[in-house]
């Protein structure tokens, strides 16, 4: 009988320290420490935006129907072509909440298309910052944003011929860089 009580509060204590551990990561629990490591940690916001290393397009990700042959590095540049459907190239971000980013980019278009940079929240199906433009040289682009509220949501950075039915379209993308709005 002392042998199956003391059975009995061994595991009451581990069922009382796995409650506590739950509760301690609860809902209310993983925000706050979320923001407080995110906040005391500097972090590069997008990994590669020079695309260095003609065969390692990561983290960059291709979406579907994009192929290596539409989107690519070469000369340390992402190029992506039109094809009828759109061709999206994107790196998924990591934000400070509420705060507002500066993104910047280098870009220029073939003679039938734009480029587009954007930012999108995929949480809520929102644009959160966009730039269209066209130029047949290097063109320096500036945009801004503001992040989410709330932490959670599934933000990326995303980049595509903005005439997609356009023949031969090309556009040319490099030195991809966000930071947090110094203003």
């Amino acid at each position: 009988m002392a042998k199956l009580n003391q059975q009995s509060m061994k595991k009451n204590i581990l069922y009382f320290f796995i409650t506590i551990i739950l509760l301690a990561f609860s809902y209310k629990a993983i925000p706050s420490l979320y923001l407080k490591f995110i906040d005391s940690v500097p972090f590069e916001v997008v990994k590669n935006g020079s695309f260095s290393g003609e065969k390692l397009f990561s983290p960059w990700v291709r979406e579907l129907p994009t192929t290596p042959e539409i989107a690519y590095i070469k000369n340390e540049e992402l190029v992506i072509s039109t094809n009828k459907h759109w061709q999206v190239v994107h790196q998924y971000i990591l934000y400070k909440t509420g705060k507002k980013y500066k993104v910047s980019f280098d870009a220029k278009s073939n003679y039938s298309t734009r480029f587009r940079g954007e930012i999108f929240d995929y949480t809520d199906s929102t644009e959160l910052g966009l730039l269209i433009g066209k130029s047949q040289n290097w063109r320096s682009n500036v945009f801004y944003f503001t992040a989410p509220e709330e932490i959670g949501h599934e933000i990326k950075i995303r980049f595509y011929p903005y005439d997609r039915l356009a023949k031969d379209g090309q556009i040319w993308i490099d030195n991809v860089n966000i930071v947090l709005d110094a203003k």
